[in-house]
């Protein structure tokens, strides 16, 4: 797919523009620079109750530099790409940044790191689809939901978003690494009543960086409709330990737990229950973790990272052992490592599965709690301890009871990690992370 946002002349122009920073920063006495851009362009549409609620436009440039002198570094940021405003800007920093403490980490990437080679991953698709269109499809999703069931009451909100995006990153190394991206995401929120006339919310969402892979607005509407009606009835049980069984959406929160914990900033703070678990069993045995940016089309895949260095496939987790950090310049100096290419976080994160679907997943839980919302702020980070509210259904003999709300869950992330019973094949395929349901062998449940 060819990178045509913005046009041609128009990325040349923001080539030259980080050539003329890093040469304007050397020229005022830097001893090294980097700078990123992105040029931005979209906008966010919603639908509610038969009319187009909201049509917001977006875009615009974000230009961030960091001007070097020995040790010491500051950065700044701006929306403003004209050169004498950016000139002005690079000779007060680096006036100022003279006065700062040394810090013998802040330096930039290694040469040898960087991504002087360009992948076409195909992260941009333009979207032919007219603003017309657009909301002719909301209003669709709209009534399609609405005659679902009489009793979804009300489509609170039913929004389209697209962005397209051109990101630059360059450093006085000779770095130009450039590509294009896009993402477009459909969302469907209704309420439905109960024979109380209390009401639930639920919804369904489809995302991609091609507008032709989203799911139809029917499917959207049946899926947001059947997560909605689920809901009634919903009661609470009594407190017991039982074994838990996440949906891929929950499981998704589960993951970023691993990532926050293994991720350079929280291992070098000592902010993490994994900290010093590199080459320890940290999940149970079957389970593999890669985090790839090389997907053709994935959510998260880059060639760089938000610094400029390379990517690369890698193992997180092989056989339950960890087997490394999620590091940028800065983390991996501070451990006396090497950057992983995660300056910006993980790329598209990949979980491997031992089980088939939700059904054979649901027999494998038995009697317990099957999860689909997770609820609060309830993690310590340190400690591992993880304690929140959930929506979710009462399993009996691998069949769906009935729905459970008000209650809460709690173990610690460790034992949840190391107790895992099951990954389903079930797999979420929408964002940057790739996982089926999660199947733990025990949980507290705080009910009645």
């Amino acid at each position: 797919m060819a990178n045509n946002f913005p046009k041609k002349e128009q990325q040349q122009a923001l080539l030259d523009l980080t050539d003329y920073i890093c040469e304007r920063a050397l020229y005022f006495k830097a001893s090294a620079a980097s700078v990123s851009i992105s040029s931005t362009e979209g906008h966010d549409l919603s639908f509610a109750d038969g009319a187009v609620e909201s049509l917001e436009f977006k875009g615009g440039y974000d230009i961030s530099i960091s001007i070097y002198i020995g040790n010491k570094v500051a950065s700044f940021s701006t929306s403003d790409i004209r050169r004498p405003i950016l000139d002005n800007a690079i000779s007060s920093l680096c006036n100022k940044v003279v006065y700062l403490e040394e810090d013998p980490h802040a330096k930039l990437p290694d040469k040898d790191l960087l991504a002087y080679s360009h992948k076409d991953l195909q992260l941009y698709y333009p979207c032919d689809i007219s603003i017309p269109e657009q909301i002719s499809r909301l209003k669709e999703c709209e009534i399609h939901a609405l005659a679902y069931n009489s009793s979804i009451k009300q489509c609170e909100s039913v929004s389209f978003n697209c962005s397209s995006g051109y990101l630059v990153y360059a450093n006085t190394h000779g770095l130009r690494a450039a590509y294009s991206n896009s993402f477009y995401n459909l969302t469907c929120s209704l309420l439905a009543s109960d024979k109380n006339n209390t009401m639930h919310r639920d919804y369904a969402y489809t995302l991609s960086r091609d507008p032709a892979a989203l799911r139809s607005v029917n499917d959207i509407a049946i899926e947001a409709a059947s997560n909605t009606l689920a809901r009634i009835g919903a009661r609470t049980i009594k407190s017991q330990k039982s074994r838990i069984l996440f949906s891929p959406r929950t499981a998704k929160s589960l993951i970023g737990c691993f990532l926050h914990a293994i991720s350079g900033s929280s291992i070098y703070r000592r902010a993490s229950f994994l900290q010093g678990c590199i080459d320890k069993k940290v999940f149970s045995d079957f389970v593999s973790i890669i985090d790839d940016p090389f997907i053709i089309a994935g959510i998260g895949s880059s060639y760089c990272d938000a610094e400029g260095v390379a990517t690369k496939k890698r193992e997180l987790v092989k056989g339950g052992v960890l087997q490394g950090y999620l590091l940028n310049s800065y983390t991996a100096s501070q451990l006396g490592m090497n950057s992983t290419g995660n300056a910006g976080g993980p790329h598209n994160i990949c979980v491997s599965s031992s089980s088939g679907d939700l059904q054979q997943m649901l027999q494998e839980l038995g009697t317990g709690l099957y999860v689909t919302e997770l609820m609060g702020q309830g993690t310590n980070m340190i400690t591992g301890d993880f304690s929140k509210g959930v929506f979710g259904f009462w399993v009996e003999n691998g069949i769906i009871s009935y729905p459970v709300h008000e209650v809460t869950i709690a173990a610690n992330l460790k034992n949840i990690f190391l107790n895992l019973v099951a990954i389903g094949g079930d797999v979420d395929m929408y964002g940057a992370v790739r996982t089926g349901s999660w199947l733990v062998e025990e949980m507290t449940i705080a009910g009645l």
